[in-house]
């Protein structure tokens, strides 16, 4: 029979004394089952377990807590290691191993989880079930399946919306390194590499993410791929990715100052009123840009180069596109193919690509508008260009 757990709430010293210049928190050794909190301060003076508890260690916001560089762990890869419920836990410095889910983090939400190791778990090394959490320097390796999950499948308090999280490592881990499926969250920073699918896979909408690092996810996957309306996705870097460098589908999504390198493809965009800005795609295995299954794509200032394949490809069944100032240098395709209808392709730059630099795929351009690109081969409906190009 499993030892019932220890409450801790009793033994902490309140966060008042410490205000008073009584110094640290005491220091006392947090055992296999204790709950700590709501209320106090606890810091850990030794290694928990292997635990046979489930989970290893409760704590009950709000309530502050640090393992001190200490790891918490489970005798069987069934159980939890951490469990956060309530809301406004700070829990901080240490290390959980060898669980199901190293950390779930539930309750009402608004908790704060820093410089935390989640390794070795048969499932996720963070796993979050209520919202407005914050996630700072937090790393998750090695895991059975994701790295960071936001979900509501266990039936969440709250939306699990508006999650934080900046500079946070994912890596090995056997599925997604950072799988958000809720809206309004910030992922700043964070890096996700040798993750066995998606690196960071957002499911939602008004989601922004900032200057983020993926690399070597996946073989049939893509580094970024965000499903929903109005995310923005900034200055962030996709590499060596097995799919696509960045996949967005989905309404009036913004891609600005991102960079795909050496990925099959580097950015698919399928949806409406989308705008790429300032993005680079290069040295992908096929296509630098590839619309498709949309209407109204704006395209500024992109750059794709030396590519495999088409630099920019503009798939059939989109209409009302507007590119503008965007350069296809040295791909191996097409420097920009216009398959759509009803567009407008004006400053652009295309040279030095193997097949035309600039084709229109509907006989005499169709409706399409071309004006003041440049250019030094092209092709209209697979012959040669009539002049509507210019």
């Amino acid at each position: 029979m499993l030892a019932a757990p220890r409450l801790m709430t009793l033994t902490a010293i309140p966060l008042f004394v410490l205000t008073l210049g009584l110094g640290a928190p005491a220091r006392a050794q947090v055992a296999c089952g204790d709950v700590l909190g709501p209320g106090g301060t606890f810091v850990a003076t030794a290694n928990i377990g292997p635990c046979a508890q489930d989970p290893a260690v409760s704590i009950v916001g709000p309530v502050k807590v640090d393992f001190a560089g200490f790891d918490v762990s489970c005798d069987a890869l069934t159980k939890i290691g951490v469990a956060i419920t309530g809301t406004r836990a700070k829990v901080v410095n240490g290390s959980i191993s060898g669980c199901l889910d190293g950390v779930r983090v539930g309750g009402e939400g608004r908790h704060q989880l820093s410089h935390l190791v989640s390794r070795n778990h048969d499932d996720d090394g963070f796993e979050t079930h209520s919202e407005r959490n914050t996630f700072t320097f937090n790393t998750a390796a090695d895991n059975g399946d994701q790295g960071f999950v936001v979900t509501c499948s266990l039936g969440c308090l709250t939306t699990g919306d508006q999650q934080t999280f900046v500079h946070n490592v994912s890596t090995r881990n056997r599925d997604r390194g950072f799988n958000v499926n809720s809206n309004r969250n910030r992922l700043d920073q964070n890096v996700s590499n040798n993750d066995g699918d998606t690196c960071f896979d957002v499911d939602g909408d008004n989601n922004w993410l900032n200057r983020n690092m993926a690399s070597a996810c996946g073989n049939v996957e893509s580094c970024f791929d965000v499903d929903g309306d109005n995310n923005r996705l900034s200055r962030n870097m996709a590499s060596d990715c097995g799919h696509r460098g960045f996949e967005a589908t989905g309404n009036t999504n913004l891609l600005r100052d991102n960079v795909a390198a050496d990925s099959f493809v580097g950015f698919s965009l399928r949806g409406d009123d989308n705008t790429l800005l300032g993005n680079t795609a290069v040295n992908a295995t096929t296509i630098g840009f590839f619309l498709t299954k949309g209407d109204r794509y704006r395209a500024t200032n992109n750059h794709a180069t030396s590519n495999n394949g088409d630099g920019f490809l503009i798939q059939f069944g989109t209409t009302s596109d507007v590119l503008t100032k965007n350069h296809a240098m040295n791909n191996t395709g097409k420097g920009v193919f216009m398959q759509g209808t009803d567009s407008r392709l004006t400053n652009n730059v295309a040279l030095g690509n193997t097949s035309p630099d600039m084709e229109d795929d509907n006989p005499a351009c169709d409706a399409n508008v071309w004006k003041n690109n440049t250019f030094a081969t092209s092709a209209v409906d697979g012959g040669a260009n009539p002049g509507c190009l210019e």
